[in-house]
């Protein structure tokens, strides 16, 4: 194979898999759906009570409040059709709660960046290793 061809599928796989090359190979990290804290197992979907209870106080926390603009449902108006079911969908202002938690659990296992959006876990990053 050419070097220009395996540069290309390496570049591929790493984009397939989550990782951004840009980043540079000390900072790579992904998203992953669970990991384990001793025993147990914390997932997206559990709240903030779960996940301290599971895996105890974190190395660092962040929190911040976000204002975004999101599509909600609409307001009935008639078209003059014979069904009265259309909508006009609106943006609202919604106020979202982020916390960012990190779990360093030393230098041989990869830091683990927590998100929650309201109380709910909606992302688990593993970044380096720990120090």
């Amino acid at each position: 194979m050419t070097r220009a061809l395996v540069v290309t599928l390496v570049l591929m796989a790493c984009l397939l898999a989550g990782l951004s090359p840009a980043q540079g190979s000390s900072s790579w990290t992904r998203s992953v759906n669970r990991f384990e804290c001793g025993s147990r197992l914390v997932s997206v979907g559990d709240s903030r009570y779960e996940v301290l209870r599971k895996c105890g106080e974190p190395s660092w926390r962040d929190a911040w409040e976000e204002e975004r603009l999101e599509r909600v449902g609409g307001i009935p108006y008639f078209d003059g059709s014979p069904y009265y079911a259309s909508r006009v969908p609106f943006l609202a202002n919604v106020h979202v709660w982020v916390e960012e938690w990190v779990y360093n659990r030393g230098p041989s296992r990869f830091i683990r960046v927590l998100r929650f959006e309201n109380n709910r876990l909606i992302d688990i990053e593993v970044g380096d290793y720990g120090y």
